[in-house]
């Protein structure tokens, strides 16, 4: 198990331009969710 923890970390030191991609695509994907939140309780409390 922890030889397979070093060479998953090897690929990630070997593809650094990876890293902010995946940071990106993770950041973008959360900001999503809560704005589409954020529109649901807006729209139930002017439902109210």
């Amino acid at each position: 198990m922890a030889m397979k923890k070093e060479k998953e970390i090897k690929i990630v030191i070997l593809n650094p331009e990876a890293i902010p991609n995946a940071k990106r695509a993770f950041t973008e994907a959360v900001l999503k969710a809560y704005n589409e939140k954020q529109i649901q309780q807006a729209q139930e409390e002017q439902a109210k």
